[in-house]
Formats: structure tokens, C-alpha cells, sequence
């Protein structure tokens, strides 16, 4: 398996170039492509605990929960709008 297939691998690899701009910024690139990467987000968010300040890591959980809650949301109401169709009620969100 490629790092670039394995996240904790991919940042291990991105971090023996010690420079935790670059770093920070590779990796937020790819969290815009794919928000929902939960390992990548993982992953992520450790490597900012072992290395930048608390300020950093705090923004960063407050970006992660911005994006979960509200997909978990959707998952709900997707869930709950397919079973009340699935029972014959009209539904609309």
C-alpha cells in the first residue's frame, strides 16, 4: 500500500520534510477535496497535537465539527425520509 493511499503513512512522509507550513498546507488542500476523509481529519488532528500550538488544534476541531454534525445531520433526515416513504407518506424536507 502507497502512503498516498494510507493517511497516517502519507503524513509520516510529508513530515520528515520538517516543515510544518508545508505540511499543514498539503494537507488541508486534500481535506477541501474530500471534507468527509474522517481518517484523514484523524490523523490530521494528531499530528497537530504532537507539533502546533493548542490554537491551531482547537481551530482545527472546530472545522471538523462544522462538517461532521451537519452531514450526520443529513444522514438522519435521508435515513428517516427514506423509511416514511418506504411506508407510503408523502415527505418533504
Amino acid at each position: 500500500m502507497s502512503a498516498e493511499n494510507d493517511e497516517e503513512k502519507w503524513i509520516e512522509a510529508l513530515a520528515e520534510t520538517n516543515d510544518n507550513e508545508f505540511v499543514e498546507h498539503v494537507v488541508e488542500f486534500k481535506l477541501g477535496g474530500d471534507l468527509t476523509n474522517k481518517k484523514l481529519w484523524h490523523v490530521y488532528i494528531n499530528y497537530l497535537k504532537s507539533r502546533i500550538s493548542k490554537a491551531k488544534i482547537d481551530y482545527w476541531m472546530e472545522q471538523y465539527t462544522k462538517v461532521s454534525n451537519p452531514l450526520k445531520r443529513h444522514f438522519i433526515e435521508f435515513q428517516a425520509k427514506a423509511k416514511m416513504e418506504k411506508q407510503g407518506k408523502k415527505v418533504t424536507f
